[in-house]
């Protein structure tokens, strides 16, 4: 009774699993993972459970009723459950389904061992494992075939398919296969490659839409955020020869490179250039190619003829990513990703999705926070070939591949599907994934076409063992399927690259961006739904002069960290700063430090705490009103009162400033003052011991609809501001506005 209780359960737990519903309800809640736990536990237990027998129900009607729902909701959830679509664990449940149905036979022992062999890959299809696939079905072949040796067991004299005595009997066995398996993979997977020589090629003979002449300067009209000027300068930072060339890719051309980079390419390659990119490969090198959604700017139909030969594409799509579901965001155990949390240290952008097939794997996926948006040639150029950005029927939620790798002969290569991994304003976000991609690239394999000698191994092992006992051989391969799991495990803890911290002073100056006290305005990346008062702006600027922006996105401020940093912007936070946290920012201000704190009206505020030991107060009280005024859409729209004013002093701050534009500003006591609302200071600047500091009552003040947002500069004023106050605090003096006279002492 015990056991038919058991096993109905199981079943009516797999039932609900496959309908989706949880995945449903997790998507809503922001919690995803849960169902993934939930549905990797059932599959151990299930796992466990046929590898002992027990296979069977009692009575008829008793496993035929649920059975059959199980086996209809297997089939048919895709139809009825929109948008999850088929699965791999959903082939896994429909076998266990029609294992039930039959009686003891041989067409019951072949499903049994199937879903046994199954259970690990049903796994990593829940978790979106991007783990090296080729191995692993190699593995699961070999075990598969080994569980079929009829032999027949020394304690019963009858065949059987039985698992009871395996972990007192055949632990040992396990392990030897696990120790085998992770020495193949070390010698398959993780090869560290021979280094090369950095030589980079910047191809600009195909239309590119996004290259380095795109750069970031003090020129507004000529610089550009979309961009990958600031990836040359971060390359060549970190020793590698770029260069840029727009001559046909010939042979020739070629062997003088060890990376070819094709970024946005709008025109096609002719067919012999696409042989040469072949034969590149082959020899060593290493290729990077960056696409975009839905066919933009013709990149799908240049870029896919380049693509099609390493088994990877990009589809004619736009992969919307709900950033929010983190759970969602999986990277493959890779050195690109070696340390690098996909969430929070990569730019992660709505691109094309990619399709994928060996020997290339997936190395970035996204799960069921996002959906696939079908492109529609309607739309024309003008609109990208956008679709509706709506999840229509025939569209996908969730396990699309957003970027993948591949071994060609000794060469490497990285594909992404959407341009905004290094572009100039998400590099400051990449710099470590950045770092380890190109490294990546800049190897050549040191080993390649080893799974033949992964399976004499394996076959070798098999030997010794059935030559020296026994003739329960076929349990091998159940022992097999636990240690596949295993040595994967232990393999990709053991493998690591270790890649050496980055030495950030080669980049130059460095700025701070506070965001792990939950400031109330962050960026794009982290608030894409409220871009007209989000930071990017300021992020912008602080690029334009030259400077590193880096974000801090968790973790409290400490005196070792502040060290590597030449300036620190605070954005109207919401998390109180530890005691420790102020003395050590005073200290590091004292020390030579640049301190921009940005707050405006609000109740509750963390910064008095921060600016008292700098002998410096923010009132409470707004000097503006808001306002209310009609969006497109007809509703309400509370905005701040403004006040632009003229009233600011002569200093390097206010150089070449016309006028300064405040949205919420209070008034700032203590220190030297800037500028006036009315007769109010609310900007300040300090000397404090050797290092700067300035403070600003506005938290609007650098917001991208009042300086530079989508629709390009808004003020420049205020755009000349920002340049200067972050020269001024990083300790450069020399900052020249480009449009405006020189200051007075006050207007």
């Amino acid at each position: 009774m015990q056991k038919q209780f058991i096993c109905r359960l199981i079943i009516l737990l797999s039932l609900i699993t496959t309908t989706g519903l949880p995945w449903q309800v997790c998507h809503k809640t922001g919690q995803p993972y849960l169902i993934n736990l939930f549905m990797a536990a059932v599959i151990i237990l299930i796992h466990l459970w046929i590898a002992r027998d027990g296979i069977s129900l009692v009575g008829k009607w008793g496993r035929i009723i649920p059975v059959c729902g199980l086996i209809l909701w297997s089939i048919m959830r895709s139809v009825f459950v929109h948008p999850c679509g088929f699965r791999l664990e959903d082939g896994w449940f429909l076998t266990i389904g029609l294992c039930f149905l039959l009686d003891q036979s041989s067409l019951k022992r072949l499903l049994q061992r199937t879903i046994i062999t199954m259970s690990p890959l049903a796994i990593i299809s829940i978790y979106g494992w991007l783990c090296p696939s080729s191995v692993l079905t190699a593995m699961l072949v070999i075990a598969f075939a080994i569980t079929f040796i009829p032999v027949k067991c020394v304690d019963t004299g009858k065949e059987s398919s039985c698992l009871r005595a395996f972990v007192v009997k055949y632990l040992p066995i396990a392990i030897s296969f696990a120790t085998v398996i992770i020495i193949s993979l070390h010698i398959l997977v993780f090869d560290p490659g021979i280094k090369k020589q950095s030589r980079i090629l910047f191809d600009l003979g195909h239309g590119d839409t996004s290259g380095p002449q795109w750069g970031y300067d003090t020129d507004i009209d000529k610089s550009a955020d979309a961009g990958h000027g600031r990836l040359l300068d971060f390359l060549k930072a970190y020793g590698y020869k770029v260069e840029t060339r727009s001559e046909p890719l010939d042979h020739d051309v070629l062997k003088k490179y060890d990376i070819l980079l094709l970024v946005m390419n709008s025109h096609a390659y002719t067919r012999q250039e696409i042989n040469n990119i072949k034969k590149f490969m082959k020899d060593g090198g290493g290729l990077m190619v960056i696409g975009d959604h839905t066919n933009v700017d013709d990149v799908m139909a240049s870029l896919n003829p380049v693509l099609e030969g390493f088994n990877i594409g990009l589809k004619f799509d736009i992969v919307r990513v709900d950033k929010s579901i983190k759970a969602n965001i999986f990277a493959a155990h890779c050195p690109m990703f070696q340390g690098v949390n996909p969430v929070g240290e990569v730019a992660i952008g709505n691109g094309a999705s990619l399709s994928v097939s060996l020997p290339a794997i997936p190395i970035l996926n996204v799960g069921y926070g996002a959906f696939s948006d079908i492109g529609d040639m309607k739309t024309g150029p003008d609109q990208a070939y956008l679709g509706n950005g709506v999840l229509d029927k025939d569209e996908k939620v969730g396990d699309h591949v957003l970027a993948a790798c591949s071994k060609y002969g000794k060469g490497r290569l990285i594909v992404f599907g959407d341009s905004s991994y290094f572009q100039n304003l998400a590099l400051y976000r990449n710099y470590k994934f950045c770092y380890q991609c190109f490294d990546w690239l800049n190897r050549m394999n040191s080993s390649f076409g080893n799974v033949w000698l992964i399976i004499a191994i394996v076959l070798l092992l098999a030997a010794v063992l059935y030559g020296q006992g026994g003739q329960d051989i076929w349990k091998i391969g159940y022992g097999l399927i636990p240690a596949i799991i295993l040595s994967q495990c232990i393999a990709f803890v053991a493998n690591n690259h270790n890649y050496p911290a980055i030495d950030y002073k080669k980049l130059g100056q460095r700025v701070l961006i506070d965001f792990a006290h939950y400031p109330q305005h962050r960026t794009y990346w982290e608030d894409s739904d409220n871009y007209p008062t989000s930071l990017d702006s300021l992020v912008h600027q602080t690029l334009r002069v030259g400077l590193h922006p880096s974000l801090k996105c968790k973790g409290r401020l400490n005196a070792q960290e502040l060290n590597g940093y030449d300036a620190l912007v605070i954005p109207s936070p919401n998390l109180s700063y530890t005691k420790q946290e102020v003395q050590d920012v005073q200290q590091w201000v004292s020390n030579g430090g640049g301190l921009l704190v940005i707050e405006g009206a609000r109740k509750e505020t963390t910064i008095p705490a921060l600016l008292k030991p700098f002998e410096i107060q923010l009132d409470d009280k707004p000097l503006g009103t808001y306002y209310c005024q009609k969006d497109t859409d007809g509703n309400d729209w509370k905005i701040p009162m403004s006040f632009t004013t003229q009233k600011f002093i002569q200093h390097p701050i206010t150089q070449g400033i016309n006028s300064i534009w405040f949205m919420t500003p209070v008034a700032v006591k203590g220190g030297t003052p800037l500028a006036h609302v009315y007769d109010y200071p609310t900007m300040v600047y300090k000397q404090y011991g050797k290092g700067r500091l300035v403070v600003v009552g506005d938290d609007l003040f650098f917001a991208n609809y009042i300086s530079e947002g989508e629709k390009g500069v808004v003020d420049y004023d205020k755009v000349y501001l920002n340049w200067n106050v972050m020269k001024w605090l990083t300790g450069d003096y020399t900052t020249k506005a480009r449009r405006h006279g020189e200051g007075t002492e006050e207007r």
